[in-house]
């Protein structure tokens, strides 16, 4: 009668770890252990004994985490996964090992609302554990493929920041990831120096990376002003100008003199082509990246630089 149906069904235990777990919690804990060793190969009777285990509170919340490593995020163990990182405690190793798995795609989307995850992430946010933390959000970023949800539009909308980002739809996991990071580096500044941030933000793919490095110097404390030119000035030689480089260019033009960037982005950006060869290009459809890009930063870069 103990043992867990092996199809839905009532359970009687339930009530007994109920009353029983005030009482003696560590002995139900170490039953509801040796019912899951005994039914581990049945994934329906592993999650009677998982939902007993969210019951039970966070001395018996492993046994979510088995479950799902040994079945896999169906929709059941999923949302089971998301209401034990609610009852966890938040700074717990235990938070980082369920969201490693619940931030993958075929559990986000089994879970169904996985935002209790990224918030407990976020809450519990500490010395100990900040690096670890941000890094395993830039790798769950890293890990949304190019075609899925808000990440297939990202390296096209240059424009506005990415700290303002992400609201549109919670369901969207790169947004959600991403909204998520930018909360975590924002509490992460208490602890980690920039380059600290700046190191583990680098496992980024290259689109996403470049935008959150430069969201970063506009906005983290402590940024030296030397760090933010050679930052603009390597985005100048690279790629077209972001909303979030703009700020960094803000920044250095209120606390810098003109000569102390002047020189560093007009090499950057190198000379201008000659208006004969711009007419000759627009006319044969070749115009260049390099021109495309110096282009654009013209447009935006103070200055000399801007009408070199």
């Amino acid at each position: 009668m103990l043992d867990p149906p092996a199809q839905n069904g009532p359970w009687p235990a339930f009530a007994a770890v109920d009353r029983l777990g005030r009482e003696d919690p560590g002995q139900v804990v170490a039953w509801l252990e040796r019912m899951y060793d005994r039914h581990k190969a049945d994934s329906t009777r592993c999650w009677f004994v998982a939902r007993a285990a969210v019951d039970l509170g966070a001395t018996a919340l492993s046994l979510v985490l088995r479950a799902l490593r040994d079945h896999g995020p169906s929709p059941a163990l999923a949302s089971l996964g998301v209401w034990a990182v609610e009852r966890a405690d938040a700074t717990s190793d235990l938070v980082e090992s369920l969201a490693d798995i619940l931030l993958n795609g075929p559990a986000w989307r089994s879970a169904g609302y996985a935002e209790p995850v990224l918030q407990q992430l976020a809450r519990g946010l500490n010395k100990e554990n900040a690096a670890r933390r941000l890094q395993l959000l830039c790798w769950k970023l890293g890990a949304v493929t190019e075609d899925e949800g808000g990440r297939r539009w990202f390296e096209y909308e240059r424009a506005g920041s990415i700290a303002e980002s992400g609201d549109d739809d919670p369901d969207d996991r790169f947004g959600a990831l991403l909204k998520a990071l930018v909360t975590a580096l924002q509490r992460s500044w208490e602890w980690l120096t920039i380059d600290q941030v700046l190191a583990v933000v680098d496992s980024l793919p290259d689109e996403v990376r470049v935008r959150v490095r430069a969201w970063l110097l506009a906005s983290a404390p402590g940024v030296e002003l030397d760090a933010m030119i050679d930052e603009l000035a390597r985005a100048m030689s690279e790629r077209e100008p972001t909303g979030d480089d703009l700020a960094v260019m803000d920044r250095v033009v209120a606390a810098a003199a003109p000569a102390e960037y002047e020189q560093r982005w007009g090499e950057a950006l190198g000379d201008a082509p000659s208006v004969v060869d711009v007419a000759h290009a627009l006319a044969a459809r070749e115009l260049s990246p390099a021109v495309r890009r110096g282009v654009h930063w013209a447009g935006i870069v103070p200055g000399k630089v801007g009408e070199a």
